[in-house]
C-alpha cells in the first residue's frame, strides 16, 4: 500500500522542480512539457555488485515514473526553468527510491548547449 498518492507526488514536484520538455529520439516530437526536480549535485549511480557504489556528481532529473513512461538513453531534454535551464540528452534511466514511484534521469552534461 503506497504512502502517497501519485497527485501527492505531482504536488512535490510542483512546489519544488522545474519545466522539462523531453524528446523522445524515436519520433523526434517534444512532448507535453511536466514538472520536475532538476538535482546537479552527487548521485549515486549503482554498485554493480562491487563492495563500492560507484558515484558521480553530474546532473540528474527527478521525475514521476508516470510522466517519463518510454523515456529511454539518448532521449533530448530541455530545462526549462531553473538552475538547470539547458539541453541535456538521458544518458540512463534509473529508479530513484525502492517503490519505483519516481525515477531518475541520469543527464549527459556534456550535451548542455
Amino acid at each position: 500500500m503506497a504512502v502517497e498518492t501519485d497527485e501527492d507526488r505531482a504536488a512535490l514536484l510542483a512546489d519544488f522542480g522545474d519545466d522539462v520538455v523531453i524528446t523522445p529520439v524515436s519520433s523526434g516530437t517534444p512532448q507535453p512539457a511536466i514538472v520536475a526536480m532538476f538535482e546537479g549535485d552527487y548521485v549515486a549511480v549503482s554498485n554493480l555488485g562491487l563492495e563500492r557504489e560507484i558515484s558521480d556528481t553530474g546532473p540528474t532529473l527527478l521525475c514521476r515514473r508516470t510522466d517519463v513512461v518510454g523515456v529511454v538513453a539518448e532521449d533530448g531534454v530541455e530545462i526549462l526553468t531553473g538552475e538547470g535551464a539547458g539541453v541535456y540528452s538521458v544518458s540512463d534511466v534509473r529508479p530513484a527510491w525502492g517503490d519505483g514511484a519516481f525515477l531518475r534521469l541520469i543527464l549527459d552534461a556534456g550535451a548542455i548547449t
